[in-house]
């Protein structure tokens, strides 16, 4: 197969020919003396000219061409270099002919059409590269091949092709290499590229030493990791060896961060972690010593886990520990332990309220107050910790630990306090109501004094208090919903199960227990079907809804429109949290986001199709939550013997007025008009004994968690309210410097807004370009997330490396600072001037 050089060189000789065509006969000669066309020409047929291959044929050539065919085009091909002229017996003849020069040099210098001497040289140094047609087509690609190109330029362009560089740039060819195996380094060799290779990067990364990519990587690594202000001391000798010289240290850090912006630094940094000993060096040292420094994954596994294992032995280092977390929002790593710090940091706040002493022989009505202040954050620590736990992929022992001992805690430092204190608070009381604290018997009776012209109300089944209040949070938060919002609260009926509550929401004149069922005026109350049918009994324009049901008609607003013509009042019933209580107890926290979002849906798409304006969310009970069982310890025995008109693990029911359980409490059901009923439940959080699993979630009893219930009110939505919108808090730069004397260098931004209310926390990037909008830095991406009141706190100090190019003092240079997440828009735009002497440049 002919080779390309051949190709371009008949086609080069076809078109002499026909150039001359007008002017007689002309002959060429081509001189061959590598002969690294002959088998070329043996093989081809030339129907332009007349070949002779001239091999000690002198005189039959000269004869040929002077009186056997005077007039035919030839072409002389001579396989080997060209004689002197005493030498040459066909001088006279090459005189008035032509000479060819068609060597691999000169024929690509031709064919990219290029004639500057300098790039000869380089073309002529790495002549294998243009072998592949392929390589020459993709080299276009990255620059125009030009007089104009330097040497480097088509030096580092050529590598660019060889390893696949994403530009034709040092930066990305060594990226190339590092991530390689090192078949793209051995086509650098091949290509003849590899001392060239090795005199750029010694020139622009001021690098100096070995000259092996692997060690080169392993030198800027740790190079990078030390220049984070990771303080390990004064490093051992096998340490040092990786260390850059000062010229170099900038260089090494701007292309770590370059480097880690590659989905491929993953495996790499884990394999170096390993090769560099970081764990080695980590572990007898404080996690203070690394608090900012991310290049290697094991620097974020090594903080969560001394963390971990401090709180689990007890540490009281709260501020310290927190803030480390804080600084570790911006770490490379951050996204992939979230769940980790998130549960650290939901850990830290329990222990903090945990350490709070509970109260103790307040009234029942003290107590109620300060569980919706102050209480409900235990639980809601809780359930957040149990979530985030169960998001970990693979928890450590130090991880496992911890939430054992949030358990343990839980349990001795809250439930067994609070459940004692409150039981024997109600054990003074005769009956099941509190001195100026609302019953859900009431609800209905406020509602209607309202007078709305349309309203829903939403029930959401098991929405207890704390989970409320996470939802009021995602209301006040959400621009869509403008109007007014509150949170009340009141005590459910007993036993705070479904039937009850859900009984207790109607409007009735009276509510009946009979034969196990709950009756409203005698009707009954056990389904969606029922409710609506009482609602419907006082007046015809209210009505009972699955929530689902109602979902699905959003789907269709004229069918929604067509729905609620003839209504002014509408219970929606949703069953998220209870319905998974109930038959997957283990994932009963998990739901809770879900349950949120569903019901902030709901009213988005209801307000959005009918703006209706008024919204009541709340529950008929709610509920106990451990991940572990119940202990025996804690089990009532032998109750289900007592055959009881009805018994569950939280309550009887019984009408002998003889039947007395050593601490218990005791209430009629004079609520429900049955004051023949009584009510015994178990003190605090314990249990009466029966078959069967359900001994982590439960509901039923008299604790402050299964009673209170929340009661959100959204008003007045109006899209022309003027609620002020959720926004992201206000950051800026705050050092005073608008000078950059250095390459690598250190800009404080500051969050002047804490995160509340409606300002949220926003994630910037930061870098810096030049007058016509090219980075001269590495990108930075940092959280502004501190809901702090100390604005020193809220401050974030990031580490800038410029690019090892020439910075002119005259010229404009920006910092831009901007929301990651709307990149097009700048938070702020600051002009600088960069002002480095001596740098040496590529």
């Amino acid at each position: 197969m002919a080779s390309i050089d051949y190709n371009e060189a008949r086609k080069e000789i076809e078109k002499i020919f026909s150039s001359h065509a007008d002017f007689g006969r002309h002959i060429i000669f081509w001189y061959d003396a590598p002969v690294a066309f002959k088998d070329d020409i043996i093989a081809d047929k030339f129907d332009f000219c007349r070949l002779i291959i001239c091999e000690n044929n002198e005189f039959a050539v000269k004869k040929m061409i002077e009186k056997d065919d005077c007039t035919s085009n030839f072409l002389l091909y001579f396989p080997y270099e060209k004689p002197a002229d005493n030498d040459n017996w066909l001088l006279d003849i090459l005189l008035y002919s032509e000479e060819y020069y068609a060597d691999t040099v000169a024929l690509t210098m031709r064919r990219l059409n290029l004639s500057n001497t300098d790039l000869r040289h380089v073309i002529e140094a790495h002549i294998k590269f243009f072998d592949a047609e392929d390589r020459q087509k993709r080299l276009s690609n990255y620059v125009d091949i030009t007089d104009k190109l330097t040497p480097e330029e088509l030096c580092i362009a050529m590598m660019s092709v060889i390893v696949k560089a994403h530009s034709p740039s040092i930066e990305d060819i060594l990226t190339e290499l590092v991530f390689d195996s090192g078949s793209k380094y051995k086509d650098i060799i091949r290509f003849g590229f590899e001392d060239k290779l090795w005199d750029i990067i010694a020139t622009h990364f001021n690098y100096e030493g070995d000259q092996r990519i692997e060690v080169l990587i392993k030198r800027f690594m740790f190079t990078a990791l030390i220049g984070q202000k990771a303080d390990f001391g004064e490093p051992s000798s096998f340490y040092s060896q990786y260390l850059i010289g000062k010229k170099g240290k900038n260089d090494a850090r701007f292309f770590i961060d370059k480097l880690k912006i590659d989905k491929r630094f993953y495996d790499l940094q884990l394999s170096l972690a390993v090769d560099l000993k970081i764990e080695s060096l980590l572990i007898p040292r404080d996690i203070s010593c690394v608090e900012t420094a991310d290049i290697f994954e094991c620097i974020d596994i090594h903080i969560i886990k001394k963390i971990a294992e401090s709180l689990y032995n007890g540490s009281l280092d709260y501020d310290n520990f927190e803030s480390i977390i804080k600084k570790r929002i911006n770490s490379h790593w951050y996204s992939i332990h979230k769940a980790e710090y998130d549960f650290l940091s939901i850990s830290i706040n329990l222990f903090r309220q945990l350490d709070i002493p509970i109260e103790k022989g307040l009234s029942s009505v003290f107590y109620i107050q300060n569980y919706t202040e102050n209480y409900y954050l235990i639980d809601s620590y809780y359930r957040r910790a149990c979530t985030s736990f169960t998001e970990i992929d693979n928890p450590t022992i130090e991880m496992e630990g911890l939430m054992d001992r949030i358990e343990l805690f839980y349990q001795t430092k809250y439930l067994d306090v609070l459940g004692k204190e409150y039981s024997q608070a109600l054990n003074d009381q005769s009956t099941w109501s509190f001195s100026g604290v609302d019953s859900t018997f009431d609800f209905y009776q406020k509602l209607q004094r309202n007078n709305y012209k349309k309203c829903f109300v939403i029930i959401s089944d098991g929405l207890r208090y704390e989970i409320a209040k996470e939802l009021l949070d995602k209301i006040r938060t959400d621009n869509s919903l403008k109007g007014t919002d509150e949170l009340n609260y009141a005590i459910s009926p007993l036993p705070s199960e479904t039937r009850f509550g859900m009984a207790a929401f109607l409007p009735h004149k009276e509510i009946q227990y009979i034969n196990n069922d709950v009756f409203v005026d005698n009707n009954p109350t056990n389904s969606v079907v029922a409710r609506d049918a009482v609602l419907k009994s006082y007046d015809s324009s209210y009505a009972a809804i699955r929530f689902d049901d109602l979902l699905n008609m959003t789907k269709e607003r004229d069918k929604l429109r067509s729905y609620m013509s003839d209504k002014s009042l509408v219970y929606v019933y949703h069953n998220v949290i209870d319905n998974t209580g109930e038959s997957d107890e283990n994932n009963v926290f998990s739901v809770v986001p879900r349950a949120i979002d569903d019901i902030l849906k709901l009213i988005k798409k209801l307000y959005s199709g009918l703006q209706i304006s008024n919204y009541y969310i709340t529950a008929d009970h709610g509920f106990i939550y451990r991940r572990n069982s119940v202990s025996e310890n804690n089990k009532y025995s032998d109750i289900f013997s007592l055959h009881s008109t009805e018994t569950n693990r939280r309550y009887v029911i019984s009408k002998d007025p003889n039947l007395s359980i050593s601490y218990t409490l005791q209430f009629p059901l004079d609520n429900l008009n049955n004051e023949d009923y009584q009510v015994i439940l178990p003190f605090g959080y314990d249990v009466f004994k029966a078959p069967g699993s359900g001994y982590q979630y439960f509901h039923g009893g008299a604790s402050l968690q299964e009673t209170i219930v929340p009661i959100i009110h959204i008003g007045a939505l109006s899209s022309a309210n003027s609620k002020e919108d959720v926004t992201p808090v206000g950051v800026r730069l705050k050092s005073i410097t608008r000078k950059i004397t250095n390459r690598s260098f250190v800009l404080e931004f500051e969050q002047y807004e804490r995160v509340q209310d409606r300002k949220q926390a926003i994630t910037c990037e930061t870098y810096l370009v030049d007058e016509e909008g090219n980075k001269v830095s590495g990108e930075y991406k940092f959280a502004a997330a501190s809901d702090s009141e100390d604005i020193t706190q809220r401050v974030t100090k990031i580490r800038f490396n410029l690019m090892n190019i020439p910075f002119d003092r005259n010229q404009r240079y920006y910092l831009i600072l901007k929301n990651a997440d709307k990149p097009d828009e700048y938070i702020q735009r600051e002009n600088f001037i960069i002002d480095i002497l001596n740098l040496k440049i590529l």
